[in-house]
């Protein structure tokens, strides 16, 4: 039976500390979610407020975080081993942490800053004794870099051997608490990922790691905190691999552990190959047959090592002697030993193999803040071609990243080789013979010396890699809580359907982008479609479109056009296409694929296509309650009004799935996005601003920019012009009244809507185009305008 233990520590009070406020809070929330959700076996917790703990003796203990309450648990509790191979023992800590005299230490709630060694605990201590309870997979949640001190490094850069090691923030940034949560925005992001289910969940070290990194400067953004990159060190590296949640493991979880097992015993390290078998056949309920052979050829193995011949000469080193065993024992694993570690070959079709290909892409990764990295690794990887000796090396080594990343944010090679657990003699050699050379053919210094680490930084600074980047467009995207969470809990769901609806510009584009960043981290296929790109021709032949919707597809997967082999007259448009999904598309990828369809409203009018076509989109969304193969498709669509397309309740995609309809921006959402246009409006400003365009996203945006832009007008000029042709959104608001000019309808309704001051009732069809254009809002059954800049501009113009 797996033990699975915990210690949760939770400190809001400090005695010579400034105070924190969510730290208590987030640990009784962590120690919840193990003991109800997880089903740990037993958690300590101690906090200000925690209960004492009663041992099997009838003793009690403290729970106060004082630094002798903490030490004596930590020296009595672990003084001998109570787990076994297999277990799990998780350590979380939330509280003030400091770096001092090259140590990180945790700081109780009598903690001195004045007497760091005297009053604090050195996190090398914890990990001694946590080493000592038995289980192999010990876990390190380290929440702890809050206090307001600056620093040369940040708490949590220490590598502890044999354990994973997860810090809330990367050497050089702070943790920070958000009041607008009530967490840590790493707690916070934490049991979020912990609690996601099915395939895209946080199960294993990569995957949580791969999340905490996306999520948590996700949410430091959405509330005006500096950047804050969770930073994740496991030893070996091998352990990124681990399961973390043994009854949320997926088969593919289980295969890529497979893989480390298999190597880890080729090399020679039978105690981790062993370790990791037996967490395999625990996360497959004791009944996987690999495993089971494993332990077999692990146990013969471990025998012939002791009864190896004795080394002759003496004067050999003990890891001289490990070396050789090792060299021997590989030399012994038979053919069949290597057929199975090809049949887990991370080159097969169904595994990601960028966790073998750069084994250190968490590491250093804060120099992507300051220097345009992607450019440089493409112009670095044309130099290195330019050498000689490099012709068939095609790309920069993940070893090469990590230290060129390293190098510019100020680390000597010596502090690099210690992260990669490298020899610092052979890594510099390494560098001088290999990344040094690329960077000084790239900035044309091929003739200069190199005295000094740093100058490689100062050259490619000089050659212009080091700017600030342009902002991009997710730097102004605010969320609109739970829009983006409900997405993001239905598109790891097998066979998810998502749709979301709101009128036009008002932002279902940047949310459908939003879930493909999201999917991007669980390493699913992505595959965007604007409808409209469909003309006329095609829109009027359901056999044509179906034909060019499948080409579409197949060309963004990089696969080649294949229709002739699987369209079939017997068959029809529509199941060709459903047979060219189910027999090509979907087995030829081996992750879970995403087709966002945007802008879906522009077949509704198409009678020859549209109903063929939404038909097929319901067939394939409950076709994964039938066939494991459409589990991997994830349908998102996106449209601006209601539906009215003639379709059975049986067969329509609209009534089906997670429906998202994105609501306008309220008061704070339009400040926070103002000061992500660098501007520093007051609510004044705000509501005079919403007074006008609401919370219309597109509106609100056209006005930040401009204001950026011409700091010198003031807001109430440029709102007192704003409905008129002269103004700011003259190009915005003809385009609105040209597409009111082709349906005399649609003008007859809306002069008849903003001619009044109340809401009115206008004729059902004409409503639904009128919202879907933008124009309106539904209060019930009547209508009003959607903002007064539309009531004041159509009140003139019709």
């Amino acid at each position: 039976m797996v033990k699975n233990y915990a210690l949760i520590i939770g400190i809001n009070n400090y005695q010579r500390l400034h105070s924190l406020r969510y730290a208590e809070r987030d640990a009784e929330l962590m120690r919840e979610f193990l003991s109800k959700e997880a089903g740990f076996n037993r958690v300590f917790y101690f906090s200000d407020n925690s209960p004492e703990i009663i041992a099997s003796d009838g003793s009690h203990q403290s729970t106060q975080p004082t630094y002798a309450n903490l030490r004596s648990f930590l020296h009595d509790f672990f003084e001998s081993p109570m787990m076994d191979v297999g277990d799990n023992f998780w350590f979380f800590f939330s509280g003030h942490g400091t770096r001092y005299a090259a140590q990180d230490y945790l700081m109780p709630s009598d903690a001195n800053p004045r007497a760091i060694e005297a009053t604090a605990i050195p996190i090398c201590y914890v990990a001694e004794r946590l080493r000592r309870c038995g289980a192999d997979n010990v876990i390190v949640f380290l929440d702890a870099c809050r206090d307001e001190g600056t620093k040369d490094i940040s708490f949590g850069y220490e590598c502890y051997q044999g354990m994973i090691t997860i810090a809330s923030c990367s050497p050089t940034e702070k943790s920070y608490e958000i009041e607008e949560i009530g967490h840590s925005s790493f707690t916070y992001a934490l049991l979020e990922g912990l609690r996601i289910q099915g395939e895209g969940n946080c199960a294993t070290v990569k995957r949580l790691s791969e999340y905490l990194r996306y999520r948590v400067p996700e949410v430091n953004l959405q509330y005006r905190r500096p950047r804050q990159t969770p930073y994740i060190i496991a030893e070996p590296v091998t352990k990124y691999n681990l399961i973390l949640l043994l009854g949320e493991a997926t088969l593919r979880d289980i295969a890529a552990l497979k893989n480390e097992a298999l190597t880890a015993e080729v090399e020679g390290q039978l105690e981790l190959a062993r370790q990791f078998w037996i967490r395999i056949n625990i996360a497959a309920a004791g009944s996987d047959m690999d495993a089971i052979a494993a332990f077999s050829r692990i146990f013969s193995k471990i025998n012939s090592v002791e009864q190896l011949p004795p080394v002759q000469n003496t004067s050999k080193s003990e890891s001289g002697l490990r070396e050789r065993q090792s060299s021997i024992l590989r030399n012994r694993i038979s053919r069949d030993d290597y057929k199975e570690i090809s049949a887990f070959s991370p080159k097969k079709p169904g595994f990601r193999t960028d966790a073998l290909i750069d084994q250190y892409e968490d590491k250093f990764i804060e120099a992507a803040n300051d220097w345009d990295l992607e450019r440089l690794y493409a112009d670095l990887k044309e130099a290195k071609q330019k050498q000689p000796g490099t012709k068939n090396k095609k790309r920069l080594t993940s070893i090469e990243k990590l230290c060129l990343r390293g190098l510019l944010c100020g680390y000597s090679p010596e502090k690099i080789a210690s992260v990669c657990h490298r020899e610092h003699g052979g890594l510099r050699v390494e560098l001088s013979k290999g990344l040094y050379r690329h960077v000084k053919v790239l900035t044309s210094q091929e003739n200069k010396k190199l005295n000094d680490w740093r100058q490689i930084a100062t050259w490619l600074e000089e050659a212009g890699y080091k700017e600030k980047p342009f902002p991009q467009p997710s730097d102004y995207y605010v969320e609109r809580p739970p829009s983006e969470s409900l997405c993001y809990e239905t598109i790891v769901q097998p066979s998810a359907l998502i749709r979301i609806k709101a009128p036009q510009k008002m932002g279902k584009t940047r949310l459908m982008n939003r879930i493909f960043d999201f999917t991007k981290v669980q390493a699913y296929q992505i595959v965007p479609l604007n409808l409209l790109m469909f003309d006329e021709s095609l829109l009027t032949n359901l056999d044509k479109f179906l034909r060019s919707f499948c080409v579409n597809i197949a060309h963004q997967l990089h696969l080649p056009n294949q229709l002739d082999d699987y369209w079939d007259e017997m068959l029809g448009a529509g199941g060709s296409c459903t047979d060219y999904f189910e027999q090509y598309i979907l087995p030829s990828i081996h992750q879970a694929l995403v087709l966002g369809l945007d802008n879906v409203d522009h077949l509704f009018s198409y009678e020859e296509v549209a109903p063929s076509f939404f038909r097929l989109l319901r067939s394939w969304h409950e076709a994964g309650n039938r066939g494991e193969i459409w589990e991997k498709l994830r349908l998102v669509v996106a449209y601006s009004t209601r539906e009215y397309v003639t379709l059975n309740i049986n067969e329509s995609p609209f009534n089906v799935g997670r429906v998202i309809n994105l609501p306008e921006f309220d008061s704070n959402q339009l400040q926070d996005l103002a000061q992500r246009y660098g501007l520093d409006w007051d609510k004044t400003k705000i509501n005079q601003l919403e007074d006008m365009v609401g919370g219309h996203p597109y509106l609100a945006e056209q006005a930040f920019d401009y204001s950026r832009n011409h700091p010198n007008t003031e807001l109430a000029e440029v709102l007192r012009t704003a409905p008129t042709d002269e103004g700011l959104y003259q190009q915005h608001l003809r385009e609105l009244w040209l597409k009111l000019q082709q349906n005399p309808a649609l003008v007859a309704a809306m002069k008849e809507i903003v001619d009044t001051n109340k809401p009115v009732r206008v004729e059902d069809n004409q409503g639904f185009k009128l919202e879907s254009l933008g124009l309106v809002r539904r209060l019930g059954n009547d209508v009003e305008p959607r903002c007064n800049l539309y009531r004041l501009y159509f009140r003139e113009h019709l």
